[in-house]
């Protein structure tokens, strides 16, 4: 080599002799070696001596040489530094080892510098992580799996739920019709002066439509967390709904001593609201001051009208201030801010007799909202008792309360000279007990009643004596309501006939099925005996009027 590449070997030489990374430099297209480090040296395990004067292929034959070789081939004739990674070096080793290259020019493109880097751990290393990041993939598919399976047996059970309190709320639907026909039927045989019967049915009255009302919660769970819960609003006196409401909390109340005062106002208080929804929400409220409380203590019911917004906007009156105030254990600051939140429980330690769900608040809330109302908790901390306060917007005035949407006025009962006489209903119910106290009612209004518990029969004598008003449970055996009332609009001679489908199914799309069927009303159990009643004095009243009506001129009906 020339003088001037001899200068820089040696400088090159002086740089790397201390350096921990192993350096060889070849000369001319050979490739050459006129100088390794004792970092070259200590990487291959071999002295200097052994290297020098020898081609690079040649002396380092135990590497992938050829890939090297090559490296260095191209470095020489363009003079463009270039780089190789993770070169497997196999010769001579039991265990795999791996290698990088790094190759530069020389001044004048004499010859070529390399370094080469024992790069086996890192890429060891790399194959770990890897190795590792594979099976953490394995692992989040086959817990993706997992989900997607729990997710579909998830969604079964809950439509395994769905038709379990489906049909729960059906099964129970049937006794309670035979109840309500039964709580009828004393009422209308005590005396006007036999009061305490009449108030004990009206108590029993009172109850079963609670009951019913919590059935159709009980068929849809999901419409109280996704506030799908009906209203049937019409103008209410807050005042007689409070004192509902204390009366269908009072043997409860009773039961642990509690003292109850009321502070009511001597004039009604209008506001617009489902009654039976509205007085659930105060008995919720007073039942839950009962269980959070130790015998002896005392609740306060009060009611006022708050005006001070009156006129701020055209549609404001003020509002309807409801508090439900109690001495019980009172209410953590924690636990204020979660009261009304789903299945949240303000005393986790009682005793399960004293439990719950941990719902009732939520629906407290959801129902105020509903009403357009808001409703909020107060407490001083524990043992320093709780208040629950409603605020309800007023209507505007008594006269606006006059027209809000009043239930339609009893009709009276209809007699022979009215035309009750003659009217035949034929009463298709598998439960006896309903069937047969159905019956009695009928009687009672004057019409003629014939029941029969089975599909097969009900469509034969419905077919032989053509009935004018059909009353048709849905769930018979062998044939059900739906086929008896398609083939009953088929037959001639029976249109004027009027179907009244019974069921405990309620929801809007067992409504839309009975429409297909042809059926005219679809009465939920427990049936409401006076809007029976008075859909049956329209239809006799309009076949009067009209005689020679035919199928297809049958009055339409909205189907409640």
């Amino acid at each position: 080599m020339s003088e001037p590449d001899d200068n820089h070997l040696a400088l090159l030489r002086a740089m790397s002799e201390a350096s921990p990374l192993a350096i060889a430099v070849s000369e001319g297209a050979s490739h050459v070696l006129r100088y390794v480090n004792p970092a070259f040296c200590d990487l291959y395990g071999r002295p200097a001596a052994e290297f020098l004067g020898q081609p690079f292929a040649t002396v380092c034959a135990g590497d992938t040489s050829r890939a090297a070789h090559d490296l260095l081939d191209r470095v020489f004739e363009t003079g463009a530094a270039e780089s190789l990674a993770d070169l497997s070096r196999v010769g001579g080793q039991s265990a795999p080892a791996f290698w990088s290259y790094a190759a530069w020019p020389l001044l004048g493109q004499v010859g070529v510098a390399t370094q080469v880097t024992d790069v086996t751990q890192i890429h060891l290393a790399a194959e770990a992580r890897h190795g590792e990041l594979r099976r953490v993939n394995q692992k989040l598919l086959l817990a993706a799996l997992r989900e997607d399976e729990r997710a579909e047996k998830l969604e079964r059970a809950d439509q395994a739920k769905d038709e379990f309190l489906a049909m729960l709320a059906h099964e129970l639907r049937n006794p309670l019709a035979a109840i309500r026909t039964g709580i009828y039927l004393l009422n209308q045989r005590a005396s006007a002066q036999d009061t305490p019967t009449r108030d004990t049915c009206a108590l029993l009255e009172r109850q079963m439509r609670h009951l019913a009302r919590l059935l159709d919660d009980l068929l849809d769970v999901s419409r109280i967390t996704q506030g799908k819960i009906s209203l049937y609003l019409e103008a209410v006196d807050v005042v007689r709904i409070l004192q509902d409401a204390e009366a269908a909390s009072r043997a409860i109340l009773d039961l642990k001593g509690h003292q109850l005062t009321l502070d009511l106002p001597s004039e009604p208080v209008w506001v617009e609201a489902d009654p039976i929804r509205l007085e659930q929400v105060v008995s919720n409220l007073l039942q839950n001051a009962s269980k959070y409380m130790d015998p002896g203590g005392q609740v306060w019911l009060t009611l006022e009208k708050d005006t001070s917004a009156a006129g701020a906007t055209p549609a404001s009156a003020g509002y309807a201030v409801i508090r439900v105030r109690d001495a019980g254990i009172g209410i953590s600051p924690e636990a204020l801010l979660h009261i009304f939140d789903l299945f949240t429980q303000v005393g986790p330690t009682l005793a399960r007799s004293e439990g719950g769900l941990g719902i009732g608040l939520t629906l407290v809330k959801r129902l105020v909202e509903l009403h357009g109302g808001q409703v909020d908790a107060r407490s001083a901390g524990l043992g320093r008792g709780s208040e629950f306060r409603i605020q309800l917007p007023l209507l505007e005035t008594p006269e606006a309360a006059a027209m809000g949407r009043q239930i339609p006025a009893e009709p009276s009962a209809p007699s022979s000279a009215a035309g009750g006489s003659g009217v035949s209903i034929l009463v298709v119910e598998d439960n006896i007990d309903a069937a047969v106290t159905l019956g009695e009612v009928l009687e009672l209004w004057g019409y003629e009643a014939r029941l029969t518990h089975s599909g097969e029969i009900a469509l034969e004598s419905a077919i032989a004596a053509c009935p004018d008003v059909v009353l048709l449970d849905l769930g018979l055996p062998v044939i059900d309501g739906y086929e008896i009332a398609r083939r009953l609009r088929t037959e001639p001679g029976l249109g004027r006939m009027l179907l009244v489908a019974m069921t405990g199914y309620g929801q809007e799309e067992d409504r839309k099925r009975t429409r297909e069927a042809g059926f005219d009303y679809h009465l939920t159990k427990p049936i409401d005996l006076d809007e029976l009643r008075r859909i049956i004095a329209a239809y006799v009243s309009s076949m009067d009027q009209q005689p020679g009506q035919d199928a297809s001129e049958r009055p339409a009906n909205p189907q409640p």
